[in-house]
């Protein structure tokens, strides 16, 4: 019943919708005229996210009338590995509580390092 892949369950088949999510199911999709407060984004939070940036300039005047500036920008500093939402999809039963929907694991990209110079005159 559950995909390849990481799942957030420890039973997935227990809280699986059977039949894509019927009334006697413990996870369905909400039933228009018969439900309230269904969250309107869904009642299922995604995973928290945690990224850090950083950018250091370094400006160097010259003369009065050239100066540079060097730049060093990255991009996920601490390589933090950063997990795919889950899929909670009733009409998907195979990939239910995989991270990624079963696809890339990684929602984030690695540590990216740019580098850059500039010339003013």
């Amino acid at each position: 019943m559950i995909g390849a892949g990481y799942n957030i369950f420890s039973n997935p088949d227990s809280t699986c919708p059977q039949g894509y999510g019927t009334f006697n199911d413990p996870v369905r999709n909400p039933i228009l005229g018969l439900d309230s407060h269904d969250g309107s984004g869904g009642p299922v939070y995604g995973l928290p996210l945690f990224n850090l940036d950083l950018g250091i300039t370094k400006k160097l005047k010259i003369n009065e009338r050239f100066n540079s500036g060097f730049y060093f920008d990255w991009i996920n500093v601490l390589n933090h590995m950063q997990p795919a939402d889950p899929c909670l999809d009733a009409y998907a039963p195979y990939a239910w509580g995989v991270l990624g929907c079963g696809g890339n694991l990684q929602a984030d990209s690695p540590r990216q390092l740019q580098l850059g110079i500039t010339f003013n005159w």
